[in-house]
């Protein structure tokens, strides 16, 4: 147990080892570990963690990172916190997921918040970039309820692959959500190599499982859950691009409801190298859509404007 908030000196920091493979229970008891340089465990496992803040300054070349751990498999993580900023720099990697808490994993979040800005600043990634504010890369076991993400999340390197980008998680394989939100502002500052998929709380969905009661942005401000990229920039293949969800895999059956955007989307003067792109680009105020979905949108409202080719609750869906 965390019994009093600790204060890492720089020194302290630099020394402090990442555990790897952490299968205990860490109960933070809402104090917060601040000064930290590095994640608290390299991976955790069937680990329960629970009312843990944790708090720093981080630049990394990793190819996963997350506040308290770079990967997880089946933990329990609950109310815990971050805040801080991640820099993400020298980057030499096929493909990299980086989220405020864990980037790969497998675990349930439950009533956890990102505050962490995250900037993928320098470097090459010659495959596919996955950033989220809770998780980025979230396996098939993995759950999200009750999480929110205030931190701004941007690229500015170009994504060799595709990227998925989501102010909560980037891409999923099945993962269901409730309740979550998102008030931090997605900046895309450069090429994308493959298909885009961007949405104010997850960026991909491999479908199947419902999203329910998600928002993104604030109600009667422009300013918060604001999606946009750099004009000029080359976008190579489709976008998917949603106020809640970017895109979902095909001919897959799930409700979502109880959506509400009131983020801005602003995709404008994009390049395109091929003929679907950005001529097939699929923008949403809840959905952007992919592909012959089968999912309904129930309940759904969008409050934020979209300057782009696609407009409405949801770009592309089954008739």
């Amino acid at each position: 147990n965390v019994t009093s908030d600790i204060t890492l000196s720089a020194g302290e920091a630099a020394a402090l080892p990442e555990i790897s493979g952490f299968e205990g229970v860490l109960n933070g008891n809402g104090h917060t570990i601040s000064g930290l340089v590095k994640p608290l465990f390299a991976s955790i496992e069937t680990a329960s963690i629970s009312s843990l803040k944790l708090s720093g300054s981080f630049t990394d070349s990793a190819t996963n990172f997350g506040i308290l751990a770079r990967t997880s498999g089946a933990a329990t993580i609950t109310s815990c916190e971050t805040s801080g900023t991640i820099e993400m720099s020298d980057l030499n990697a096929s493909a990299i997921n980086v989220a405020g808490i864990v980037g790969n994993t497998n675990a349930k979040f439950t009533e956890c918040t990102n505050n962490a800005s995250i900037n993928i600043a320098s470097g090459t990634v010659s495959g596919a970039i996955y950033l989220g504010g809770i998780c980025a890369n979230a396996q098939s076991s993995a759950s999200m309820k009750n999480c929110h993400n205030t931190g701004n999340i941007e690229t500015n390197i170009a994504a060799g692959g595709d990227l998925q980008i989501g102010g909560v998680a980037a891409g999923d394989l099945n993962t269901a959500l409730d309740g979550c939100s998102n008030t931090g502002n997605i900046y895309i500052g450069a090429n994308v190599g493959s298909a885009l998929y961007c949405g104010g709380v997850l960026g991909y969905h491999s479908g199947g499982k419902n999203i329910t009661n998600c928002t993104n942005g604030v109600a009667g401000s422009d300013d918060y859950g604001k999606i946009s990229c750099k004009s000029g920039i080359t976008l190579t293949k489709q976008i998917f691009v949603g106020g809640i969800l970017g895109a979902e895999a095909d001919k897959k059956e799930a409700t979502h409801s109880n959506l509400v955007n009131y983020g801005d989307i602003r995709f404008e003067k994009v390049k395109g190298s091929t003929s679907k792109a950005p001529g097939f680009s699929y923008i949403g105020g809840c959905g952007g859509g992919k592909g012959t979905t089968y999912s309904q949108y129930i309940n759904c409202e969008n409050y934020g404007n979209i300057i782009s080719n696609g407009a409405g609750l949801e770009g592309k869906s089954k008739d």
